[in-house]
């Protein structure tokens, strides 16, 4: 499987944040817990940039560095 683009990251990020409202945290943790268990090594890695960009969505914080200026 390809890996996601950024932006596609981003879209899964918000999408995921829709969906699971307050319980995102939640199903992050699940997500990974239960792709580090299957020892999916990509599918983890793609999970855990999908939720740091849930938690730079969640506190708002800009995810380019550029964007601070």
């Amino acid at each position: 499987m390809a890996a996601l683009t950024d932006w596609e990251l981003w879209a899964v990020a918000a999408k995921v944040m829709e969906a699971e409202g307050d319980d995102v945290g939640e199903f992050l943790v699940e997500r990974v817990q239960a792709l580090t268990e299957a020892g999916d090594d990509e599918g983890l890695m793609t999970w855990l940039a999908i939720a740091e960009r849930v938690q730079q969505l969640l506190l708002g914080r800009p995810s380019d560095p550029k964007e601070l200026n």
